[in-house]
């Protein structure tokens, strides 16, 4: 809306105009010589805009000299601004040239005053960077609009003298009549950067220290500490490369790298490092051991000493290099070597700190040497223990014991598997070993078991079958031994096996033998039979009597469109004669009753086998008769005359029957009663006088045949050579083209063979022998076949008169041999040396070790997460993944080398003939990198893996058992090391396994015999010095070892498992204690107890501690459970769910050793704790370490800040308390107050403590 100011001005302005308007009419009236008439009011009008356009002309210039004036004191007030600003002010235009420099800019950049007006900005910038300060100027040029700004962007900077110094640019457009104009304020921020640049390096090497000294917790070896502390320096500390070095006593006092980390690109291979006073000891490293103290060069281009290496150290980027010695013992000195990528980078401060890392290392060494000994100890144990449960699993036997005295029992693991359980699935009893034996051997096993219990005998070998949950069935062998006491039984212990395998092979052996004797009593009876129908007869009477099967009958195929199935024959249980007979089977496909085994034979001509007649669907029709008759399995063989079916041996069987290498021999039994019924129809069809001779030579020939056997004859006075027909099949010669005679049968011969041929033959014939007989190969194109050849001579008064004999093809039956040996030998699965010949192998190696005095190794390779991969992909893919390993590992050895599969996912190697022990480390590694590939199973990428562990004869073992189990144990140091690793067997395994076992088997007793005892160690209010609370801490006096540390028996309560036990026992005793203290008479305490991770894992912690602190005149509240930040890590979820129940009993939570873990702030303010407790790593070194000062005062603010009190751990002075008291910390315990003590001690301490601040 206009104002009144401006509407006036418009009537003014517009008045002005009309009357301009009409005087420029007037002279144009004028012009034109028209007489101009105006009206006295027009002509006042015109005056008063005159009058009025006057004023305004004068109005307008006295405004343009105020806005003048104005524009010159603003002018002077913005360079009095710009000159009063701390920064150096430039102003630019779009082109880049400095129109205006403040005295401080010009300063700043070395100019004398008004010198950088009109030079280009670039002049500003150093040549190196100069395209980049372009590109950003023309960009922010670019984008400039309005009041566009850039902050605080870093950039060099160049002095007029040519020095550069980091600069802090500030930059802002604006927009002006004579263009865009662009403010750069520049400040000088070198001192600054130095000063942050040092910050950073310190705050670096504070990381540092703190990896580095939860690394020296948890490192298990001197040299996973030096390569961690190599990474740590590394990522932490941002250097480039570092590495740790050990001086040696050689006489060139060299210096060997043993760990680093960082960009080495091959410098160490390249590196030469002595610590004398020669050129190359006195770098950096050799200095700083020679000294005994730090050696920092700051500039590696510059400084003389450097000069030997400077070449590869620039090449790799090195700058700079620290040198820190580790005086690790008297006659064992190191070094830590730090390069940085930048010169100058090791500050004051920085190596200090890194002073101090390198005595922390110092101390991590020396307490990992003095714990080394006694963790190989522990682990020689462990693997001691588990090679045994190992030994079981792997030789299938299980142990157990029965308690008679207190009615106890206990089953090995393995035993638990054997009866198809889970480990600690049921409770071990008699009860549950009858409840999984077979129905038909309950009572005989029940009435040996009843007779050891009742003392009628000592021991007793029991053999009977065990049936799993699913049906499964097993055979086991059982060895019970009773021990006496006072004359009657008071415990019984014994062994299970699992013989399956071996019974399943004697039966498979047996029905081999069986299927063989039956051949041959067919055979018999071929040449026996009168007609068809007694050979059918007598056929099915071998197939019952001889093979001992349940029952067998022949089915005839009779024609016509019913297709009925006659019956021919059978022998066997009477109940089946009817049901075969009366019409339920036929070989009709479209009928129900064709379906069958028999239908199915007689229509394909190929046997059809039934292993189940209850469960196979071929069989449904017939469901009910397998359980009415008694049988399990059977199986149609079709009788192929003249290449026709017409009719089928069909057998039953009431076991487990009818296996691959019985098959094939009861198929051999059908085509020889298929052979045997031409040639009794051909001999029935002969002429009847002529059928004496002909059929004699037929029933020869066809025997002959059958038995695949030829006869031959050789005269030796007319040197005629006969030969039968089948002679000549044998031979693969022609009887009407091919003349038989000896040098044409040793043609056929194999050439490696033919000489030996020759001289027997010729041996009998000279009279050296009566017969000969022997096997040897014939050539049949490029088949070889077997045969064996048996002579004979005959001779007469005059002498030799003829040699006789046979020839018989064998090449089936060596075959069948060949099969046999390659079962017994190798593994069906992978086709590699199985055990046996494993063991075969080895002896031998070792006896050819033994003559020549080479080294052999024997390596035992453990796939790692073979299970996950069995039980997530199946045991199809499981079994591809063996045959890959077999065939990965196979070519990684020489032929002359070994690998074998030992059972399930374990294999072993031997290799032969090595001179050196190191000669088998490029091997282990070469299988390892065999192993690594990929490889894609049920369409997914698999990565395999193995562990392996190597033993060497004669050093690791002299015997093929002693060099296995010493592979085994190095395998599993392998596994423990991290997995896809290989380990060399060291003696030590095998020490701190007895140690382990030792305290282990001790261990398993302690709590039965009350050998654990509660120490209580008292927390103070450090405000009013008043006792607060105790820490319940457990202890072990153990009768044999005495007082045992905690730290050597709580990770063998972890790794067993009895931690949980004993973990619910210290509870239950420390609530019971609190009360008893109260009846004492002292006031309630609140107890601390320690939760394992295992007890904190378990599903039903809450409701334990529930029962366990349900104590009269208890209350929940005095319990506090201290939980440590890794265990609460692991699953958050869950624990949070779990500490949330274990709050709403009432119980207080506390986080012990606060600070040690990885917990970050965001996950611990959901954690559901009362209190904090600082790690007494923390508190041991203050107040004299900054470090440790600032991080406990932090902990404790932050707790504070979460509403939680704090517990300061391990306090020793009354300086360190007199700092907690500064630092408003709530309380402390350690031995500045009191060490742990038993509860009849501290009930002292407090009443002694109550008296003196009464």
């Amino acid at each position: 809306m206009p104002t009144p100011t401006s509407s006036s001005q418009a009537i003014v302005r517009g008045s002005a105009l009309i009357a301009a308007l009409l005087l420029l009419l007037a002279l144009a009236m004028r012009w034109q010589h028209e007489p101009v008439r105006l009206h006295p009011s027009a002509v006042l009008f015109v005056a008063l805009g005159f009058a009025t356009f006057a004023a305004l002309v004068w109005a307008a210039g006295r405004r343009m000299r105020r806005l003048e004036s104005d524009k010159q004191e603003l002018a002077h007030d913005y360079r009095t601004i710009l000159d009063a600003a701390p920064e150096g002010v430039i102003v630019f235009d779009r082109a880049g040239v400095i129109t205006l420099a403040t005295d401080r800019a010009e300063e700043l950049f070395g100019y004398a005053p008004g010198e950088l007006a009109g030079i280009p900005l670039e002049r500003l910038v150093p040549e190196r960077v100069r395209d980049k300060h372009l590109r950003r100027r023309n960009d922010f040029i670019c984008q400039a609009s309005g009041n566009a700004v850039v902050q605080g962007e870093r950039m060099l900077a160049r002095r007029k003298d040519g020095s550069e110094f980091l600069a802090c640019l500030n930059i802002g457009a604006r927009h002006t009549a004579a263009g865009t104009a662009m403010t750069l304020f520049v400040a000088d921020i070198s001192q600054h950067a130095r000063r942050e640049a040092e910050l950073n390096r310190i705050n670096r090497a504070l990381r540092l220290l703190s990896e580095a000294s939860q690394v020296m917790r948890k490192a298990d070896s001197q040299i996973e500490l030096l390569q961690e502390i190599c990474r740590i320096v590394i990522e932490a500390g941002g250097y480039r490369f570092a590495f740790i070095g050990y001086a040696e006593n050689d006489a060139a006092r060299s210096v060997h790298p043993v760990a680093w980390g960082g960009f080495e690109d091959g410098y160490l291979s390249e590196l030469r490092v002595t610590w004398d006073d020669s050129p190359s000891g006195r770098g950096a490293a050799g200095g700083a051991i020679r000294g005994g103290r730090r050696v920092v060069v700051r500039s590696i281009a510059r400084d003389p000493s450097m000069a030997p290496w400077r070449g590869m150290l620039l090449q790799r980027g090195y700058a700079s290099v620290a040198a820190f010695p580790l005086p690790i013992e008297a006659t064992l000195r190191a070094v830590l070597v730090i390069y940085a990528a930048s010169e100058d980078a090791f500050g004051k401060e920085e190596c200090r700190l890194l002073d101090d890392l390198a005595a922390d290392i110092v101390h991590g060494i020396g307490a990992l040497r003095a714990t080394e000994s006694r963790r190989h100890s522990e682990t020689a144990l462990r693997r001691s223990e588990a090679l045994l449960d190992r030994s079981q699993q792997i030789a299938h036997v299980g142990s157990w014991e029965w308690d008679l005295v207190n009615q106890a029992v206990r089953w090995s693991d393995q035993l638990y598997r054997i009866f198809g359980y889970e480990p600690d699935e049921i409770e071990p009893s008699k009860d549950a070993v009858i409840a999984r034996t077979h129905p038909d051997d309950r009572e005989r096993v029940a009435r040996e078991i009843r007779g050891l219990v009742q003392g009628e005998s000592s021991s007793q070998e029991i053999d009977h079958r065990v049936v799993w949950e699913d049906g499964l069935v097993r055979h086991v062998h059982m060895q019970c031994e009773a021990e006496f006491r006072d004359g009657r039984p008071a415990r019984i212990v014994g062994s299970v096996q699992d013989v399956t395998a071996q019974v399943r092979r004697e039966m498979e052996l047996q029905r081999t033998n069986r299927a063989l004797r039956m051949l041959s009593a067919v055979s018999q009876a071929t040449r026996q039979a009168a007609s068809e129908a007694d050979l059918l007869q007598r056929a099915c009477d071998i197939v019952v009597v001889t093979g001992g099967y349940h029952f067998a009958w022949i089915a005839g195929k009779e024609p016509g469109p019913e297709k009925r199935v006659a019956h021919l024959a059978s022998a066997g249980h009477p109940g089946m004669l009817e049901p075969v007979g009366s019409g339920i089977v036929n070989w009709d496909e479209n009928h129900p009753y064709g379906q069958g085994p028999v239908g199915r034979a007689l229509r394909s001509g190929r046997p059809c086998i039934v292993r189940d007649a209850q469960t196979d669907p071929i069989y449904a029709a017939w469901r009910d008769y397998p359980r009415e008759m008694g049988f399990i399995a059977t199986a149609s063989f079709p009788l192929l005359v003249d290449g026709k079916i017409e009719s089928a041996l069909v057998i039953y069987a009431a076991d487990d029957a009818f296996g691959d290498a019985e098959c094939e021999l009861l198929q051999d039994l059908a085509r020889d009663i298929g052979h045997a019924l031409v040639a009794l129809r051909a001999t029935a069809a002969r002429n009847e006088a002529e059928a004496a001779l002909r059929r004699n030579e037929a029933l020869l020939g066809r025997a002959e045949s059958l038995a695949h056997v030829g006869s031959w004859e050789w005269d030796l006075r007319s040197g005629a050579v006969q030969w039968s027909e089948e002679s000549f099949r044998i031979f693969g010669l022609d009887p009407q083209g091919a003349a038989p005679d000896l040098e044409t049968a040793l043609a056929r011969a194999h050439p490696d063979d033919r000489s030996m041929v020759r001289g027997r033959l010729e041996g009998v014939a000279a009279g050296q022998a009566l017969s000969t007989e022997m096997d040897f190969r014939i050539l049949h194109g490029e088949q070889v076949r077997w045969v064996h050849a048996k002579a004979e001579m005959e001779y007469h008064d005059t002498g030799p008169l003829r040699m006789t004999g046979i020839i018989q093809d064998i090449s089936e039956r060596r075959a069948y041999e060949a099969r046999l040996a390659e079962i017994a030998s190798h593994d069906n699965l992978t086709g590699l040396p199985n055990r046996n010949l494993l063991n075969d192998r080895l002896g031998q190696a070792l006896a050819h070790a033994r003559r020549s005095g080479n080294l052999v190794a024997v390596g035992f390779v453990d796939l790692d997460r073979f299970k996950i991969i069995n039980d997530t992909l199946g045991h199809d893919a499981g079994d591809e993944l063996l045959k890959e390993i077999a065939q990965r590992l196979s070519g990684c050895l020489r032929s002359s080398d070994t690998v074998a599969r030992q059972g399930g996912d374990e294999f072993v190697v031997v290799i032969t003939d090595m001179q050196r022990p190191e000669d088998a480390a490029p091997v282990a590694q070469k299988l390892l990198d065999a192993l690594a590939p990929p490889m894609t199973l049920n369409g997914r990428e698999i990565v395999p893996g193995a562990s392996i562990g190597f033993a060497l004869y004669p050093q690791d073992g002299d015997t093929l058992q002693a060099l296995l189990m010493s592979a085994d144990k190095a395998m599993y140091a392998a596994k423990q090391a991290g997995r896809g690793q290989y380990r060399f067997f060291d003696p030590e395994m095998n020490r701190a396994a007895a140690d382990w076992l030792e305290v282990g088997a001790e261990l398993h007793h302690a709590l039965e015999r009350d050998e654990f005892e509660l120490h209580y160690q008292p927390k103070v209010d450090l405000q009013s010095g008043a006792i607060t609370g105790v820490e319940a801490l457990l202890r072990w006096h153990s009768p044999d070892m005495g007082l045992v540390s905690p730290a050597k028996f709580i990770p063998i309560l972890e790794e067993t498992g009895l931690i949980l036990e004993v973990g619910e026992w210290v509870i239950a005793r420390a609530c019971r204690q609190a009360r008893l203290w109260q009846e004492q008479g002292l006031p309630p305490l609140r107890i601390a107890v320690n939760l394992s991770p295992r007890q904190f894992q378990s599903r039903n912690l809450a409701e334990r501690i529930r029962t366990l602190i349900d104590q009269p005149d208890f209350l929940p509240e005095f319990l506090e459970l201290e939980i440590t930040e890794s265990m609460v890590m692991q699953n958050v979820e869950r624990a949070i769910a779990t500490l949330e129940q274990l709050r709403a009993l009432g119980v207080r939570i506390a986080i012990d050793d606060f600070g040690t873990g990885y917990s970050s702030l965001a996950v611990l303010k959901r954690f559901p704790v009362d209190c904090l407790k600082v790690d007494r790593s923390f508190v041991r070194d203050v107040p004299n370490d900054p470090d440790d000062v600032a991080i406990t005062r932090s902990v404790i603010a932050l707790a504070h800040s979460m509403g939680l009190s704090v517990v300061a751990e391990g306090v020793e002075t009354e300086a360190q308390r007199a700092f907690l008291v500064d630092s408003q910390c709530d309380e402390m315990q350690g031995f500045l107050f009191s060490k742990p003590l038993p509860a009849a001690e501290l009930a002292v301490l407090f009443r002694e403590k109550a008296a003196l601040a009464a």
